[in-house]
């Protein structure tokens, strides 16, 4: 297999992830907010990306560029380069996601936590915050700003891909446990649609009463905020180092544990 470059974390200290913890990053690619656990140690290759590329219009691909574009979907995940997808991932619809796995954890690295020192005493938390501030920085993302106190919702947006890979590579596991409320455009959508079709059929008094408690709905998703499944609510980036670091002790944890044989 050829050499692996990482990107971007040169002066990290870094950490090699378990099997466990590469197929919990690829159920973060695709776990839902209903759904916690999409993909398992059995399923086949093609049948991940199937989920991956909820559309389908990949499969119109011969297997060959299928291969590449699921590789660079890797790449990009578990921040790889100079990899031989076509050996860890040819024939699709054979190849199972557990022997994928045990393949990837021999190459992948991700971030470690370690305390930092404030006033003579380790703080983990705080050393989860830096580690986790110093990946969005070498990801390009603006951070200057960015305290403990800067509240969660502002980095967890949809199309803040660095953010959310800083996330799969620090806390293996931790996307498939939070729920994000839905952007209000969505509501409005829902809202709008509903009503129309049901005002289309001259339904009016049930249009309306749908529409009412739809937004009701929405107002009482939005007020709920992010959150984790079993760690509650998540307001600042401090909450959210918190948690990013309970998951990383848990997988450091598990991989002590499978290393020592117990």
């Amino acid at each position: 297999m050829e050499r692996i470059l990482m990107m971007n974390l040169a002066s990290l200290k870094l950490r090699q992830l378990s099997p466990a913890e590469v197929l919990a990053t690829l159920n973060d690619m695709v776990c839902d907010d209903v759904t916690e656990d999409v993909v398992s140690a059995d399923m086949s290759v093609a049948d991940y990306a199937a989920i991956l590329w909820a559309d389908h219009t990949t499969f119109r691909w011969c297997e060959q560029r299928r291969i590449r574009t699921l590789g660079f979907a890797l790449e990009a995940a578990f921040q790889l380069r100079n990899v031989d997808w076509n050996s860890l991932l040819y024939p699709m619809r054979e190849r199972r996601l557990g022997e994928l796995c045990g393949q990837l954890a021999r190459i992948v690295q991700a971030p470690a936590i370690d305390p930092v020192v404030i006033l003579g005493r380790p703080c983990l938390t705080a050393g989860a915050f830096l580690t986790f501030k110093s990946m969005l920085e070498r990801s390009g993302l603006p951070v200057n700003g960015l305290a403990p106190s800067t509240p969660a919702a502002s980095l967890l947006q949809p199309g803040r891909e660095a953010v959310w890979t800083a996330i799969r590579q620090l806390a293996p596991g931790l996307v498939a446990q939070l729920h994000l409320p839905a952007h209000w455009s969505v509501w409005l959508f829902i809202v709008g649609g509903t009503s129309f079709v049901l005002g289309w059929f001259g339904l009016w008094w049930l249009a309306a009463k749908a529409a009412a408690l739809i937004s009701l709905r929405g107002v009482r998703d939005g007020r709920r905020g992010i959150r984790h499944r079993k760690l509650g609510e998540i307001v600042t980036v401090r909450d959210l180092t918190r948690v990013i670091l309970v998951h990383h002790l848990l997988n450091s944890d598990r991989t002590a544990l499978l290393g020592n044989g117990t």
